[in-house]
């Protein structure tokens, strides 16, 4: 998540040699405010950080870091683990339908397929940036999980795949 870089603000300020007060004083704003911008106690409004970065004579995305919280983190990198577990359970059931019917052929489509879900799990998982990501890949997870249900089915019944 984009979060303003209060630590380059202080530093640009004592770049400048400012006091809070005279950095206050060019953005509009009260000697508290600057200060608080500055310790990250609050996060400056959009309109806020182009100012800034007008008064340093910067590109507002100077201004931003891409950070994410020690909670974000935490909540993707669970996520990811659950999604792994997700994939390997699904990739399991395929594998079995596979041994079961006997399928190794490299170039059967169900073992494209299980190899498709190898790779998510094993890559696009893993390197997902976001939640955003994520759920893009939950949705195939979820969908893959249906189809492979559809195929124990079937196929156990004795029909074709």
């Amino acid at each position: 998540m984009a979060h303003f870089d209060y630590e380059k603000l202080r530093k640009l300020r004592a770049g400048k040699d400012w006091s809070l007060r005279e950095m206050g004083e060019k953005l509009g704003v009260s000697k508290a405010a600057a200060s608080r911008y500055e310790t990250g106690d609050r996060e400056p409004s959009l309109d806020m950080i182009e100012k800034i970065a007008s008064l340093f004579e910067l590109k507002t995305n100077d201004l931003i870091q891409n950070k994410m919280s020690l909670t974000e983190e935490y909540e993707l990198t669970l996520r990811k683990e659950v999604l792994k577990e997700y994939a390997a359970w699904i990739s399991a059931h395929l594998m079995k339908l596979l041994i079961r019917e006997n399928i190794t052929d490299d170039l059967h489509p169900l073992k494209i397929y299980f190899f498709k879900l190898a790779k998510v799990q094993n890559n696009k998982i893993l390197y997902a940036d976001d939640m955003e990501q994520l759920k893009e890949l939950e949705g195939f997870l979820k969908e893959s999980a249906s189809y492979v249900d559809e195929l124990v089915e079937t196929m156990s019944k004795g029909n074709v795949a």
